[in-house]
């Protein structure tokens, strides 16, 4: 049981997620040293503080409001179904596009709720940077089409105006080696 115990307790400490649990007044239980890397806070010092520490100010009340959602029928779920920009607030005051799974769970009946964090900025930063791509090609395309439109009826308006002139020829001529000609 010792083994396991210390495999459990390195794979909390070191995990590749920033992990938090935070217990049912919102108080922050555990953060793991990933916490130090992701959001540059001390883990220790984490201990204790409203989970509201992690969040920017002008987001707290909405994520009070999504909490209190939360808290009237917890289940594991990743947020962002509801809130597509997650944000969390870093020891020196900047804000980490992040992707948050939540997962509750009862020790002697009080609820608790690990919380795993992952950086997703470079995933954001490329995903913006698709949809501008995506918007650039779709305005070219817009334009060629528009070029082509163009292009087409320039092109059938002079032959339109050589195959009525043909016609009218034909119609004005009668020798038969003209109307061959025509």
């Amino acid at each position: 049981m010792g083994e396991s115990n210390a495999i459990t307790e390195y794979l909390l400490q070191f995990s590749p997620d920033a992990v938090i649990v935070v217990d049912d007044q919102g108080r922050i239980r555990f953060a793991n040293e990933t916490v130090r890397e992701v959001l540059g806070h001390d883990p220790g010092a984490l201990l204790g503080r409203p989970l509201d520490h992690l969040i920017p100010e002008r987001l707290r009340e909405r994520h009070g409001q999504l909490t209190a959602g939360f808290l009237r029928s917890p289940r594991k779920r990743e947020m962002g179904a509801q809130v597509p920009d997650l944000l969390a607030l870093c020891a020196d005051g900047t804000e980490l596009a992040a992707d948050i799974r939540l997962s509750p769970f009862r020790v002697d009946g009080r609820l608790y709720v690990a919380a795993a964090i992952r950086d997703n900025s470079e995933r954001r930063q490329f995903s913006e940077k698709l949809s501008a791509a995506r918007d650039v090609a779709e305005r070219a395309n817009r334009a060629k089409s528009r070029f082509l439109a163009m292009a087409s009826h320039d092109l059938r308006q002079p032959m339109q105006t050589l195959r009525l002139l043909n016609a009218a020829m034909l119609k004005m001529s009668s020798p038969p080696d003209v109307q061959e000609i025509l």
